[in-house]
């Protein structure tokens, strides 16, 4: 069930995204995405209220919760912030492959942090995402406009 609710949560953002881009809505990016996000939490707190019954937070402490709290605004604001500026500056293709880089961060900083070791999947996903980086950033295209860039910036 919990794979589902993942799987349906990215086809919602999907299809929230052609969405907005269906209907020409003219606000800044960070505005549509504080909506978004902001959908989302009724629809996970419904999720909870029917799955759950009820948030369990009899065992938590304030410096946990506030520390969850700030990861999620804050976090997801800066990240948000720096999403639409990255796309905004460079093609869509390159950005994407930037997205890419982030299960490569995660899992290096719980080698770093936790003492965990990758797995040979995991060395197996670096190697695919470090190629199709690759292929997308060594083109001659790429390159002939990185010089471009360098010679006259």
């Amino acid at each position: 069930l919990g794979v589902l609710l993942a799987v349906a949560s990215c086809l919602s953002w999907g299809a929230g995204t052609v969405y907005v881009k269906w209907a020409r809505v003219e606000l800044d990016p960070l505005v549509v995405a504080t909506w978004q996000l902001t959908m989302a939490f009724f629809v996970i707190a419904a999720c909870l209220a029917v799955f759950d019954g009820r948030l369990n937070l009899d065992n938590a402490h304030a410096g946990s919760l506030l520390a969850t709290a700030f990861t999620g605004i804050a976090g997801s604001g800066i990240a948000y912030a720096m999403w639409f500026e990255i796309v905004r500056r460079l093609p869509a293709a390159t950005a994407s492959l930037g997205i890419l880089g982030i299960p490569v961060i995660g899992v290096l900083a719980t080698v770093l942090i936790l003492g965990e070791r990758p797995t040979i999947t995991d060395i197996v996903g670096f190697a695919l995402i470090l190629a199709a980086s690759a292929c997308v950033l060594l083109t001659p295209a790429a390159l002939a406009s990185g010089l471009k860039k360098r010679v006259t910036g």
